[in-house]
């Protein structure tokens, strides 16, 4: 079982070069419209750490982005990043990671260009980060998430 990221500092240090940046408006995908839920669009805007995204499917790690996100979690000051994967059919899923100053995550999940999913936007809550190998931290203790209307 993995063992929750402790706020002491370990093995997965942020690089030096790596800090969130405050940003003026909350991050969104380029392909938001108008049918992008408000609660995403007007949503606190958090110092934001940046975007990984593959040329595939897959999963793909940006260490840089997951360091910055993993030191505010640790610092309790809060932050946010988006992740975008691609289904094998090249359809793109963002999610956008958020700890809130005091813990907590938070996931937003876009799956509105996703041809076979849902089509929807969806939150999930999270109690903790959890070290993992290969992919530096993963949410635990996730409910099941709700569709944001």
């Amino acid at each position: 079982m993995p063992s929750s990221v402790a706020p002491a500092p370990s093995s997965v240090a942020p690089a030096p070069s790596a800090s969130a940046s405050p940003a003026p408006a909350a991050w969104l995908p380029s392909w938001a419209d108008a049918d992008t839920p408000a609660a995403v669009v007007t949503r606190s805007a958090l110092p934001f750490c940046g975007v990984e995204q593959g040329a595939g499917p897959g999963i793909t790690i940006n260490a840089e982005v997951r360091g910055c996100f993993l030191a505010a979690y640790r610092g309790g000051t809060g932050a946010e990043f988006a992740s975008i994967r691609s289904t094998i059919e090249g359809d793109p899923i963002a999610t956008i990671w958020r700890t809130a100053p005091g813990g907590g995550v938070e996931l937003l999940s876009d799956t509105t260009q996703d041809k076979f999913g849902e089509g929807v936007w969806r939150r999930t809550t999270c109690r903790v980060l959890v070290n993992d190998q290969r992919e530096v931290f993963v949410a635990d203790g996730c409910d099941e998430g709700v569709v944001i209307p």
